[in-house]
Parts: C-alpha cells; sequence; structure tokens
C-alpha cells in the first residue's frame, strides 16, 4: 500500500491538495536521509532508521507560481524515497499545520490517483521516474 496525505488549508503552496506522503527541503546541516527521517516524524508522527529508506532516484524541478505572498519560483532537487512500515493509519498522528489527512491506496491505484485535479500537479518526468517501482 501507498500513503498519500493531503495537504493542510494551511500551507502556502498547493492547500488542500493531495500529495506523495512526506516531503521536506534538506537544511544545510542535514543529509537527505536524514531530512526524509525528520519529516516522517514531524508530518505523520513515524519512526524511521536509515535502514527502513530506500533511494528511488534523483531529479532536478523547477516551479512558479503564487501564494498570499505574493509570486515565487521553485528551484529543487528531488530526492525520492520509500519506505516499508508496518504501523496503521490509526498510528500515526498528524501535523494538522502541514497535513489535514492521510490515505492509505493499493500500490496498483497510485499512477492513477495522482493525475487527478485534486493532487499537487506532477510533471510527466516525475511520473516516469516512478512507473518502474509503481506501475503503468
Amino acid at each position: 500500500r501507498v500513503l498519500l496525505q493531503q495537504r493542510s488549508q494551511h500551507k502556502d503552496t498547493n492547500p488542500g491538495r493531495w500529495d506523495v506522503s512526506v516531503a521536506g527541503h534538506v537544511s544545510g546541516h542535514n543529509t537527505p536521509e536524514e531530512t526524509a527521517i525528520q519529516e516522517a516524524q514531524e508530518e505523520i508522527g513515524l519512526t524511521l532508521a536509515p535502514s527502513d529508506l530506500q533511494r528511488l532516484f534523483t531529479m532536478a524541478r523547477s516551479e512558479t507560481g503564487k501564494t498570499s505572498h505574493g509570486p515565487f519560483e521553485c528551484n529543487e532537487i528531488l530526492e525520492v524515497y520509500t519506505a516499508r512500515c508496518s504501523a496503521g493509519l490509526e498510528d500515526l498522528r498528524t501535523d494538522p499545520s502541514e497535513v489535514a489527512q492521510i490515505l492509505s491506496i493499493e500500490q496498483a491505484q497510485l499512477m492513477a490517483r495522482i493525475t487527478q485535479p485534486d493532487f499537487v500537479a506532477i510533471e510527466e518526468a516525475y511520473l516516469e521516474a516512478i512507473r518502474p517501482w509503481f506501475g503503468p
């Protein structure tokens, strides 16, 4: 199964939209792995160890848009991981400033779900990069 999260209505970008679960920006003193573990704990209360993570791919991404604070330009490097866990939805604690709700779906449903209009816009290159792990 794959865990998705609906972004809080209080988020500057894509409020209320569904997204892949757990994301964050790497600070200067953390590794991408440390950030993934920290964000999982902060956003959904999931405790992970480095050995729980499987790195899928790295990709550059650029986005421009507008928030309540004005226009923005975001240029970032995505470090994409997956993690297996045995926790049930009832075991997770979401941070309401980050996450409105979480949803567990069958892995085979992911590719169709992330192209729906209530999902954060996903670039075609990202879809192609995750296809080997999550299906057609």
